[in-house]
């Protein structure tokens, strides 16, 4: 929505639906997408909750939920309870990666992106920092053996070996 319509115009118009679509889970999912994607991340919170309590093992609502995980752990790095929700994020995307492993590298895609942005801000110590970047590379390396036409996902695996070189040079 935000790609093509301001913010409040997507608020507007997700609003007025509200009634007639507080059934559907997917509507509570994009409604939050676009309160994440706009960093309001307490109504992202809100609303992809509901989307939750609707249907709790639905992957693109899970998919959506570790991302707020991780945006609200990047963005709080500092705060000590940052590490729990990005374990937290990890455990729920390996299990969808379990799950849907050779249908979709999109749970692939939310680790590695999200993951180096942690590693960025998150992990201060060296030996960590680079502990979970072979962490990634090795989940990454998984991912473009299974979705091998995925560029994003090579694109992604090349940046990873490249914060990890820059880390063992720095060291």
């Amino acid at each position: 929505m935000t790609r093509a319509i301001e913010r409040d115009a997507a608020r507007n118009i997700y609003g007025e639906f509200e009634d007639a679509l507080s059934w559907d889970s997917h509507y509570w999912l994009h409604r939050g997408a676009l309160e994440l994607e706009t960093n309001n991340l307490d109504l992202a919170e809100n609303f992809l909750n509901q989307a939750m309590s609707l249907r709790p093992n639905d992957p693109f609502i899970q998919n959506e939920w570790v991302y707020l995980l991780f945006k609200k752990a990047i963005l709080n790095a500092l705060d000590i309870n940052s590490k729990d929700l990005i374990d937290e994020a990890i455990k729920i995307l390996e299990a969808i990666i379990i799950r849907r492993e050779t249908q979709s590298g999109h749970a692939y895609h939310v680790l590695g992106y999200q993951g180096l942005k942690w590693a960025e801000v998150g992990i201060p110590v060296d030996s960590e920092h680079l502990e979970f970047l072979v962490y990634l590379k090795g989940k990454i390396q998984e991912a473009v053996r299974l979705h091998s036409g995925d560029k994003k996902l090579r694109s992604l695996l090349k940046s990873i070996e490249e914060a990890t070189l820059r880390l063992a040079v720095n060291q």
